[in-house]
């Protein structure tokens, strides 16, 4: 490989080389897609995911008597998949020179790299999940997250929709407009989908029942090693508590507690990080998080057929108040660092929030106290605070 070095950039030229059936090589720059490349891969993308969805509502949303490796959602991910990898490849040859005897590397549009790493993992994952249940059998709804070969699905199926937000990052600078925003949006909102997947049970959008005052009701009527409230004197300490296995007492308070916190930790990453990815890049338009929590909270909310809708409201309006405090904020990397860092940390209270007060107004109450809702606020604050930190560190200044 030789190098051909230029004002700006370092063109790469590979000769032609035989790699099994393929004559390949690289000569000239990378190409860029298209916003109607992206739009499209977005759209197929979108597709791929709504069916993994519809797979976990058909586990999860009703009794399966058996279950079997060509069930209709899985059917339509594979064409998925098949489909997308069908347009990347057109959109390769596109760029190809007329009578091309050599397959060139280098139109692969930037970004499109990545998608076809992950359709190549998705490909092995399908061709393992075949093998995986034909030796080990199918597992139940709980369990089936968790098999490698859908963990290897799960993984490409993020890089594939990874692509259209990669190629946007090198095809647009400084301001998105609406249209510019579109794959930017639709992308980051498939990518939080798809790399979630395995943790839908983790989700408050799936299981939302602990902070419901009927919930808590409910545990009363156990004996509960650990319950809330006063204890009064000489009860067992917090760590005999959630070591008693015995059938007369169980710490249930304790474990759905911190099972229903680490889900509204968990939720408040999974839409900070995006947030921080788009502001460290664009200025965004209007709306666009609001967008994106939306589009990301009706995917989510598929396995329980939308049962719980308003609080994916909640998460819009939350959003919606994020799209007002970018803009007055203008979080700029690197000229605006700290401005930055306050959207890290307000945009996981105010979206846990937007999805708490929706929960007690609309929907089936909130039975924690304060010390509790407002706690997991800041913790998640923290946390968003540290993300914003560690993509926006301090300067070294000049060495």
């Amino acid at each position: 490989m030789t190098a051909i070095e230029g004002p700006d950039t370092t063109e790469r030229v590979w000769s032609a080389r035989r790699v099994g059936p393929l004559t390949i090589e690289w000569r000239g720059q990378r190409t860029l897609a298209g916003w109607s490349d992206d739009v499209v891969t977005v759209g197929i993308g979108a597709i791929g995911a709504a069916a993994m969805y519809w797979d976990s509502w058909r586990h999860n949303g009703k009794a399966i008597a058996s279950d079997g490796f060509w069930s209709p959602p899985h059917i339509l991910l594979y064409v998925a998949l098949g489909a997308v990898g069908y347009w990347i490849g057109l959109i390769v040859l596109r760029r190809q020179q007329p009578g091309f005897k050599a397959l060139n590397l280098a139109a692969i549009p930037r970004g499109y790299g990545i998608g076809m790493v992950g359709l190549a993992l998705a490909g092995v994952g399908g061709i393992g999940d075949y093998i995986w249940h034909a030796i080990f059998g199918f597992e139940d709804q709980v369990n089936a997250f968790w098999s490698p070969p859908h963990q290897l699905l799960f993984l490409g199926g993020t890089l594939v929709v990874t692509a259209p937000l990669v190629s946007s990052w090198y095809r647009h600078d400084g301001p998105l407009d609406a249209r510019s925003a579109v794959p930017v949006v639709g992308s980051l909102a498939l990518i939080m989908s798809t790399a979630t997947y395995a943790l839908t049970h983790l989700s408050p959008l799936w299981n939302n029942l602990a902070p419901t005052p009927a919930f808590q009701q409910q545990l009363t009527r156990f004996d509960d090693a650990y319950p809330a409230g006063d204890l009064g004197p000489g009860h067992v300490g917090l760590d005999v508590a959630v070591r008693n296995l015995g059938d007369s007492s169980f710490p249930y308070y304790f474990h759905t507690l911190n099972h229903s916190v680490a889900s509204f930790l968990l939720l408040s990453i999974t839409l900070v990080a995006p947030v921080l990815f788009l502001v460290r890049r664009w200025s965004p338009p209007p709306g666009a998080v609001a967008v994106i929590f939306g589009l990301y909270g009706l995917v989510a909310s598929i396995p329980t057929e939308f049962r719980d809708i308003e609080l994916v409201a909640g998460l819009v309006v939350a959003g919606a108040v994020i799209d007002v405090l970018i803009a007055r904020l203008q979080p700029a990397l690197p000229s605006r660092p700290w401005q930055f860092r306050a959207i890290g940390a307000l945009v996981p209270p105010l979206s846990i929030g937007g999805y708490l007060l929706a929960l007690e107004v609309l929907g089936a109450g909130l039975a924690w106290g304060i010390s509790i809702w407002l706690g997991v606020m800041i913790t998640a604050g923290i946390i968003g605070l540290g993300l914003a930190c560690l993509m926006a560190p301090p300067s070294t200044g000049a060495r």
